[in-house]
């Protein structure tokens, strides 16, 4: 069994989407300390994270965070591996502008 850590992404335009989840499902993990605390509070129950997991809110023109979502992701991703654990697997829920993806976000994913 591998185990993801959902993060809860606030919504900048909650208005614009059909469903929001950040109220309802994720830990909120606003800044660096956040996620260092929340890292060492896992490793000293013993528990390995294997990747992050987020669900941006859906709507016609995707979600306005995904972008704010990614980079709380790889940075959530970096402090997790200095705590020992894997986190190899980032699961994207939702969220995804229709049509291509912008190109800062697809520099942000390299």
């Amino acid at each position: 069994m591998k185990i993801l850590w959902r993060i809860s992404i606030p919504e900048d335009n909650q208005k614009e989407l059909a469903t929001t989840f950040s109220g309802k499902f994720g830990d909120d993990i606003t800044c660096l300390e956040d996620a260092e605390q929340r890292f060492a509070e896992i490793q000293a129950l013993g528990i390995c994270i294997e990747g992050i997991h987020f669900h941006c809110g859906s709507g016609h023109n995707g979600s306005s965070s995904f972008d704010k979502a990614i980079k709380l992701a790889k940075l959530c991703m970096t402090v997790g591996r200095k705590y020992g654990h894997r986190m190899a697997l980032l699961d994207l829920g939702g969220g995804f502008p229709q049509g291509d993806l912008p190109e800062p976000l697809v520099e942000i994913l390299k």
